[in-house]
């Protein structure tokens, strides 16, 4: 596997024909969910032999695989007015209910009204 910057690339041997392309990129990727790949291929951010391709394509031997990886920039979380139930707290614990459907992080869909 090549990495340059943002960009990684590699060639498809025999041992991975015919396995998904988002099953094949979330192995090769283990710090990105199958969901994020499968964005990225969506979004044409994956490409097989420079060309875009769906999830679901069944890679051959020999494909050219490349991947523009998305630029790592954290995510601000700002501070929210929420009302918690707390039921303990001390310098080293704290201990919560939390309400049944309040997110716990940020997620896509969920940037406000999170735990965090």
């Amino acid at each position: 596997m090549d990495e340059q910057g943002n960009v990684v690339t590699f060639v498809a041997d025999e041992r991975v024909a015919n396995e998904r392309f988002d099953r094949l990129l979330a192995e090769r990727l283990p710090d990105m969910s199958r969901s994020v790949v499968q964005r990225l291929i969506k979004s044409g951010s994956a490409l097989v032999n420079e060309a875009a391709s769906k999830p679901g394509y069944r890679v051959r031997a020999g494909d050219r695989i490349t991947v523009r990886l998305p630029d790592e920039t954290p995510e601000v979380v700002l501070p929210e007015d929420i009302p918690l139930d707390i039921v303990h707290e001390d310098a080293w614990l704290l201990v919560l209910n939390k309400p049944a459907g309040m997110v716990v992080h940020p997620a896509l869909g969920h940037s406000s009204g999170t735990l965090v």
